[in-house]
């Protein structure tokens, strides 16, 4: 579910696929520069994408282990969390 600021500013996110395997692909509604965050269960970060002026990004998943984790989208000028997401990461078979 989308967070909003003091702004009012709303950012529709796509995740997908989830479960992912391979890799995360992240759609915005609007470009702006912002850092996805991948957080495990227990608070670690295990891999952090920034995005200037973009709308979209792909996140490759080599050497991230199999299990749970929370997408986070924060906004760069305020590290403000915009999105949150639990997303499940399959790992190589």
């Amino acid at each position: 579910c989308p967070i909003s600021s003091n702004e009012t500013l709303f950012v529709d996110v796509k995740v997908f696929p989830n479960p992912a395997r391979e890799f995360i692909h992240v759609e915005l509604s609007s470009a702006g520069n912002y850092s996805i965050m991948l957080v495990d269960m227990t608070g670690r970060i295990i891999k952090r994408v920034n995005m200037e002026a973009q709308s979209e990004a792909s996140i490759a998943l080599d050497n991230i282990p199999t299990g749970m984790c929370i997408l986070s989208l924060l906004q760069n000028d305020n590290q403000q969390k915009l999105y949150m997401q639990k997303v499940s990461l399959m790992g190589d078979e």
